[in-house]
């Protein structure tokens, strides 16, 4: 059997009945968090014990009220593939560690107050195949040259304020 075979699901129902759930695999390791709309408060500590789920796949932390910045610990999950951070108030610069997650395949951002450089090293991202950072404050240039998203089906970068233009971009994507 593969590791990422499920075992079972936990569920979890808060006092809103607000249902979060967790899967984990047949080993017994955490394979699937979502937590998105759950009130989450605060900020994501780079010692969190979250960023230790070395089998972790996919996280959903969106739709919260975390804050602060993205800890560079979040680079410490090598295998996620999906990841989903977006509508929190995170701040500042996207954390050079994400540019680890060589495996990732959805990156979603948008609807924070990140700031800054869209890091170059998300060139290492080549199997993302959806790359949100709507509604942010970046402010820097996107790259002209994406051509190592070869997966790349959906991108959107709208409600921030990049400098110069973006080549030909109804070229691979939706307009």
């Amino acid at each position: 059997m593969s590791p990422t075979q499920v075992r079972g699901i936990i569920a979890v129902i808060d006092v809103t009945g607000k249902v979060s759930h967790a899967m984990i695999n047949i080993y017994g390791q955490v394979i699937s968090l979502d937590l998105h709309y759950t009130f989450l408060n605060g900020s994501l500590k780079t010692s969190s014990s979250l960023f230790r789920l070395q089998y972790l796949l996919h996280l959903n932390l969106s739709e919260n009220n975390l804050q602060g910045e993205i800890p560079s610990s979040v680079g410490n999950l090598s295998r996620l593939l999906e990841l989903d951070i977006g509508n929190n108030h995170l701040v500042g610069e996207v954390t050079a560690s994400i540019g680890n997650l060589n495996q990732l395949r959805v990156l979603s951002l948008d609807h924070n107050s990140l700031s800054g450089n869209v890091p170059f090293l998300l060139a290492n991202l080549t199997k993302l195949s959806h790359f949100s950072i709507l509604s942010n404050n970046f402010t820097s240039t996107l790259s002209s040259n994406m051509s190592g998203f070869h997966n790349l089906e959906y991108f959107d970068a709208s409600e921030n304020s990049f400098l110069g233009f973006f080549l030909n971009p109804c070229s691979r994507f939706l307009c």
